[in-house]
Formats: structure tokens, sequence, C-alpha cells
């Protein structure tokens, strides 16, 4: 019996876990042709989309300093009042403040040339993250998603 009690005396676990103590470099896109390139933030995470075709892309990351997308020529940045049931002339959503940079958390990116266009997210952070890369003591991680427009 004393060997049970020493040994259920010595259980406490003092350790607690970091729940709200890390930082995170990840995203979300519509639709599910579009991935989170975590592993390889240099891959070419083909999907494909019509001329005329919007994609959401949402910032997930925790902790970052600085977010930034940043889109190809030919491409806009679309206002956020966007409704789903808008079907056609997606041209009149386009935001014309925010040119082919924006620090906005969710954007939705308007396809208008054909060929190969990128969207690019870069964020910073004081902790190394994966993916990340240490520049004059900030970490910095981007990940670029290629997106294949057909006409």
């Amino acid at each position: 019996m004393l060997v049970l009690a020493l040994f259920a005396g010595s259980c406490t676990n003092d350790y607690e876990l970091p729940y709200n103590d890390y930082d995170s470099f990840t995203w979300w896109s519509s639709p599910k042709l579009v991935y989170n390139a975590l592993v390889r933030p240099d891959a070419s995470n083909n999907g494909a989309v019509a001329v005329g075709t919007y994609v959401a892309f949402q910032d997930l990351s925790k902790g970052d300093l600085s977010h930034e997308w940043s889109i190809t020529s030919g491409n806009s940045f679309l206002t956020t009042t966007l409704s789903e049931l808008e079907t056609a002339n997606y041209e009149r959503f386009i935001n014309p403040k925010l040119g082919l940079v924006t620090t906005d958390k969710l954007v939705y990116v308007l396809f208008q040339t054909a060929g190969v266009q990128q969207v690019k997210i870069k964020n910073t952070y004081s902790r190394k993250v994966i993916g990340a890369v240490e520049i004059n003591g900030v970490w910095t991680a981007e990940a670029i998603v290629t997106i294949t427009v057909t006409p």
C-alpha cells in the first residue's frame, strides 16, 4: 500500500500547454483546388480557373507582426462586400484603392488575365515558424500560390 501511495503522489503534472503561446503561418483558399503550401512554401500549387473567376484567400496565421497579400499585374482585389449570390460582372466589385498589394486578412482575387498567375502571402514574426527565414532579426515566411487561368 505504501508503494501505491508514493506512486500516486508523484504523478502530478506541473506542465501547462501553451495554447495561446505559439506562432503559425497558414492560410485558406477557395475553391479547394488551391492548398496551403506550409511544408513547401515555394511549391507551385497549381489550380485552374477561368478568366473572370475570383478566388477567396484568408490568412489564418497566428502571432504575425505584419502581413501582406500580393498579386500579379492584370488581376484585381475585390471588395469584401461581394456576395456569393453575385454570378456575373465581378469587375464592378474591384477595389481600386488596393492595387496589387494589401494587408487585409481576407481577400478576393479576380483573375482577369489568362496564363499562369500568382498570389503571394508574406508574413513576418518575432519567432521562428515553419518555412520562415530570419532577416535582420525578424522571421519572414512567404508562399506563392500558382493558378492557371484559362480563357
